[in-house]
């Protein structure tokens, strides 16, 4: 199990954009809110796996978390169901910039706002 989660967060590393996002897959750089919530969770995961350090984990959060705080959100209330991974951009359900949106998701704001609470706990910074 650990050999699967030592590759997991390889590929997290492999993968994150200058912007802390990581798409759904290598090819396809894009991601959902339940997307962001996996990367504090993976970031979370390889700190307490020993995989990385607190300062590299607390760098890796920073960035994402400036990132979140800068997005379009639909219909200003929500986070949309999907972004750019390169650049943050709202995207709508074909992956092109969107100023409108298509919409979101309760359960992927829940798997959010599950993890930014761990990561609040562990940190209150």
């Amino acid at each position: 199990m650990l050999k699967s989660a030592r590759a997991a967060w390889t590929y997290v590393t492999r993968e994150i954009t200058p912007k802390g996002f990581v798409g759904a897959t290598k090819n396809y750089q894009y991601l959902t809110v339940w997307d962001m919530a996996s990367e504090f969770a993976a970031a979370y995961s390889a700190r307490e796996l020993g995989f990385i350090n607190r300062a590299r984990y607390k760098a890796f959060v920073d960035r994402t978390l400036t990132s979140i705080e800068k997005l379009a959100l639909y219909d200003g209330a929500a986070f949309n169901r999907m972004y750019s991974a390169q650049t943050g951009e709202m995207v709508d359900s074909k992956a092109q910039p969107t100023e409108v949106g298509m919409g979101w998701s309760a359960l992927d704001h829940g798997r959010l706002f599950v993890w930014l609470k761990l990561v609040a706990k562990d940190d209150p910074a």
